[in-house]
């Protein structure tokens, strides 16, 4: 049996937001989600943020979020982006709003059910031809509240997504 179980895939189309409740469950402690290829019409140099939705279905938008996060240009180096108190944290850094361009995100959280703090970390890629480079992110993050998490939550900075199809697995560790 694989590890790996497919929960739900959501797929959106000219949104600005995208907001996945009741995936996260008592089931795994540990769960992958994946966003593949992601078109987000932003024109250059775009942050995709992620917040989390508590098990009634509302994203957590306080400032209890905490996270560093790493940025691999291809065409200038290393960068980082860290914060103690901000209301999302940072991930996939798009540079492009091309279809043709590829991007994906890969993101893993953990124990968001059991009402402790949810860690996750991500790493990102995405390529623009437009710019002709490369943008990759690492990511750890944590919601620094005690509360139950049944979501997660995908804002582009009030642009919209032209299409999006998002993957969440829970993983079995044993």
């Amino acid at each position: 049996m694989s590890s790996l179980r497919l929960l739900n895939e959501t797929t959106a189309t000219s949104v600005a937001t995208v907001t996945i409740t009741d995936i996260f469950t008592s089931d795994y402690d540990i769960y992958k989600v994946q966003l593949l290829r992601p078109d987000l019409n932003t024109g250059t140099g775009t942050w995709l943020d992620i917040r989390l939705v508590n098990i009634s279905g509302s994203v957590i938008s306080s400032s209890d979020y905490q996270y560093a996060s790493y940025v691999f240009n291809s065409d200038s180096g290393f960068g980082e982006d860290v914060s103690t108190s901000a209301d999302y944290m940072r991930g996939l850094r798009y540079s492009a709003n091309s279809s043709a361009d590829g991007g994906g995100m890969t993101i893993y959280v953990f124990n968001p059910i059991n009402s402790a703090y949810t860690f996750l970390i991500q790493q990102s890629n995405s390529f623009s031809s437009a710019e002709s480079k490369s943008v990759g992110t690492k990511m750890v993050g944590v919601l620094k509240s005690t509360m139950s998490i049944g979501g997660i939550f995908f804002t582009n900075g009030g642009n919209n997504f032209d299409s999006v199809n998002i993957k969440t697995y829970g993983l079995r560790s044993s």
